[in-house]
């Protein structure tokens, strides 16, 4: 079998604590490879070895001391070398373009480089001069979402389309399953926060003003004006994703205490614990406030059959099918349109079902983890014949 790696930024890879959705991702996709052999970079953990296997996985987790440093021996240098050793000919690098130059001068012409976006950082971060620099250096560029290739490439540098794809992200359909199979354990959870006899919206992420929870806060008090019964739940910290005590976070939560009685903070809520969230809602919302290249959580909550809300922004609307699987947001600022929304489904529990199960049937056929890596892996199967 061929091997192929993955680097991540320095300091980026936490599975058990801090996880993002790049990481997600990639633990995701690697696990589920059947034709390369993992092997994952990323920086020293005081708590992990710094060489590790698990499953099919190979983690190499770098370690940068001071001499080190001194020497030059920068991050890069260093995976480098362990990818000369192994003899490693496709590597994959998630999120971070700014490698890509370096990793051609260190790796040379022989190896490929899939450089993988999750966000839009070429267009949003680097200059014309970095982008050409970083998208000449590279074999192929994958985009997390059709939204994320336009904006990137076809907007901006349509003459690199030939190496340019689209890989949707995934979601795991065996941990977030649909809350009909699980009815036991959905009232057990309901009963557990005081929210079984309750119509309930759930948000799950972490409490930053770009994911527009003040919004969500200010639109629940006209839904509740309206359904005195409703209850907010929201799953999710600020602070490295765990404490919600940052400014922004104290703000919406002093402005959610106006209807407390309505409202249910569950702090943050750890990677292996999150799939229990979606049993608490009977709608999911998030009025994103920014373009969000993908949006994981409205597939988690889709996996895991609730009718979504979201904005009509970045990827998100690729995820939403507005009317069949969900709402879309036109204005996530406008209070007054996500009240009218979660009211409208709210009232209408058959709606929300059958928009539940839509939801899930086209996470089936179109969003799972072992598709994306059946593309991945067929990708690199392209750039090594």
């Amino acid at each position: 079998m061929t091997s192929a790696a993955t680097i991540l930024s320095e300091g980026s890879f936490h599975p058990s604590l801090r996880q993002g959705a790049t990481q997600t991702g990639v633990e995701e996709v690697t696990k589920r490879f059947k034709k390369y052999v993992p092997y994952v970079f990323s920086s020293h953990m005081n708590d992990k070895p710094d060489i590790e296997k698990a499953g099919n996985v190979n983690q190499y987790r770098i370690n940068i001391n001071f001499f080190d440093r001194l020497m030059g021996h920068s991050y890069l240098y260093q995976v480098a070398q362990r990818i000369k050793k192994l003899r490693i000919p496709i590597v994959h690098v998630r999120n971070r373009p700014l490698y890509m130059p370096t990793l051609r001068k260190l790796l040379g012409p022989g190896v490929k480089l899939v450089l993988h976006e999750h966000n839009q950082n070429i267009a949003d971060t680097l200059t014309r001069k970095q982008a050409i620099s970083v998208l000449d250096s590279i074999d192929a560029y994958v985009a997390v979402s059709r939204f994320t290739y336009d904006f990137e490439i076809t907007n901006r540098y349509p003459e690199y389309k030939q190496k340019s794809r689209v890989i949707l992200n995934g979601v795991n359909l065996k941990k977030f399953l649909p809350y009909w199979e699980q009815k036991n354990k959905r009232a057990a959870l309901r009963g557990k926060y005081g929210i079984e006899g309750s119509r309930n919206v759930l948000f799950a992420g972490a409490i930053r003003e770009r994911k527009g929870v003040h919004t969500l806060v200010e639109a629940f008090k006209k839904v509740v004006a309206q359904m005195p019964d409703a209850k907010l739940i929201i799953a999710g910290g600020s602070k490295d994703n765990t404490e919600a005590n940052d400014p922004y976070a104290k703000k919406v939560i002093r402005s959610a205490s106006e209807i407390k009685d309505n409202v249910v903070f569950l702090g943050y809520v750890p990677p292996t614990n999150v799939q229990d969230i979606y049993m608490l809602g009977d709608i999911f919302v998030g009025p994103s406030q920014w373009d969000e290249a993908f949006g994981l959580v409205f597939a988690e909550a889709s996996a895991s059959g609730l009718a979504v809300i979201g904005s009509r922004r970045g990827g998100i609307p690729e995820i939403i099918q507005d009317g069949r699987t969900g709402l879309l947001i036109n204005d996530p600022q406008d209070k007054k349109e996500i009240a009218q929304k979660v009211i409208s489904l709210l009232e209408s529990p058959v709606k929300c079902q059958e928009m539940g199960k839509a939801a899930r049937k086209r996470m089936e056929d179109m969003f799972s983890w072992d598709r994306v890596a059946k593309e991945i892996e067929g990708l690199y199967d392209e750039l090594l014949k």
